[in-house]
């Protein structure tokens, strides 16, 4: 009946006259534990990769590959664009050097006249001549378009700074947040034995980078001319965080209604409302505090008009 394990059942065994017929066959197993002190409980994963390492020579060979190329491609357009930019800087101060004497000569040209005098035929020829030259100005001003004519348009203050400098701070946070991230990550902290590390990690981060938020939420203000950057400093830590809070709140009752275990707690909802109000606030606060009245706006490297 046995051959190599596998299970041959005799013919009077199996009901071959029903369709649907079944077999029972019984088996059993053993499991023997053996304890082993030498492994600490913080690096009980480390037996699964320990036959990684030819598999991460090879992917830090790859991703080095990629940096080189990535790093050679980059210098070549970053040099093509330096050289082009520079060039038309250029132009763009000539362009503004014949704009000024152009406008020296409509200006000398109106003041020489009065409207009294009747020019004779001398006056005329001298007109001809200026009208040429002023003509042959405008084409030349008439060719330069692009960016050089909006470059320092960009620094203008947008219609609706007040609600760009908060989406600014807030981005900023989670910046911080995922750079915070991938650095844990990175040494080993955030790791599959740390069990719903990631998330509580991560929303940590995301309170205490409220500082930055605050911060850079009101250097941007004070560049666009706003005045109340308490004001300002409330819609950054209320804006952002509160939509995102009110869409997981949202998913969240649908996976209530579901009776699933995946569904958040409503203590640990209200732990991060707490943390959120009571905390991120506060730092939201001190940080535009000191990024508006100590830090102060930036200063534009060329001026709007």
């Amino acid at each position: 009946k046995y051959t190599d394990s596998s299970y041959q059942p005799a013919a009077t065994e199996v009901d071959d006259d029903s369709a649907g017929g079944t077999i029972s066959i019984s088996y059993t197993y053993s499991v023997y534990f053996r304890e082993d002190d030498t492994i600490e409980w913080s690096h009980r994963w480390d037996l699964y990769f320990v036959n990684q390492e030819e598999g991460s020579r090879i992917h830090w060979l790859a991703i080095v590959n990629s940096l080189i190329i990535c790093g050679l491609l980059t210098g070549i357009i970053m040099i093509i664009l330096a050289k082009t930019i520079r060039s038309d800087i250029q132009g763009y101060k000539d362009v503004k050097a014949e704009d000024g004497k152009l406008r020296l000569k409509l200006k000398s040209r109106s003041g020489n006249r009065t409207p009294k005098e009747k020019p004779g035929l001398l006056d005329q020829g001298d007109d001809a001549e200026n009208d040429a030259d002023i003509s042959s100005d405008d084409e030349a001003l008439e060719e330069v378009t692009g960016w050089k004519l909006l470059h320092a348009d960009v620094f203008r203050t947008p219609r609706s700074g007040n609600l760009l400098a908060p989406l600014v701070g807030s981005g900023m946070q989670l910046m911080f947040m995922a750079m915070g991230l991938v650095l844990l990550s990175a040494i080993g902290v955030l790791n599959p034995s740390f069990r719903g590390g990631f998330v509580s990690v991560g929303v940590g981060l995301f309170i205490f980078a409220g500082l930055f938020s605050g911060y850079f939420s009101a250097r941007v203000f004070k560049s666009f001319d706003g005045r109340d950057y308490r004001a300002n400093a409330l819609v950054t830590a209320l804006l952002f965080p509160g939509l995102a809070f009110a869409l997981v709140f949202v998913l969240n009752l649908f996976v209530w209604a579901q009776a699933s275990s995946t569904a958040i707690p409503f203590g640990t909802l209200i732990a991060i409302v707490f943390l959120w109000l009571c905390v991120q606030v506060p730092l939201v606060l001190a940080g535009s505090y000191y990024g508006y009245l100590k830090a102060g706006a930036w200063a534009h490297p060329t001026r709007t008009t």
